[in-house]
């Protein structure tokens, strides 16, 4: 899967909020504060409201440029991939990737219609969250 969008904040202020979540999550699920320069090759186990468990590895992390981070299941792997290009001044434009390896023959076919099945609305609902990263961006700035 792959998405790009052009969002109306500039690349040091997209990837400020997205490394105040990842640090946000870490928090929640260790107890632990992680600083930015200490994230890369940083990972942990993250629990799911569905009682799933993940192992999270932050694989690549470049200032203002590049966020990557793996996801490790009982089920598949996913790979997911954030770059971000800066645009005209206050504009970037955020690519996100994401691979999925799937476990086992049967889950991989099952996986892989449901995913094309559901592919429509993901990619919906990370548009909409980006959009709501530029919101909150855009009302913090105002606010200040």
């Amino acid at each position: 899967m792959k998405i790009d969008k052009k969002l109306k904040i500039s690349t040091d202020q997209f990837y400020k909020q997205l490394i105040r979540s990842i640090q946000n999550d870490i928090l929640t699920q260790t107890g632990e504060e992680v600083l930015e320069h200490e994230l890369e090759g940083y990972s942990y186990d993250k629990n799911f409201p569905n009682n799933q468990i993940a192992t999270m590895t932050i694989t690549e992390i470049i200032h203002n440029k590049i966020y990557e981070y793996k996801m490790v299941t009982d089920k598949n792997i996913i790979v997911s991939r954030y770059t971000i290009s800066s645009q005209e001044k206050n504009t970037c434009e955020v690519e996100y990737e994401e691979h999925v390896e799937f476990e086992g023959a049967l889950q991989s076919l099952n996986d892989s219609f449901m995913g094309s099945v559901m592919m429509y609305f993901k990619k919906r609902r990370f548009a909409s969250m980006l959009s709501n990263v530029e919101r909150t961006v855009n009302k913090n700035e105002s606010n200040e």
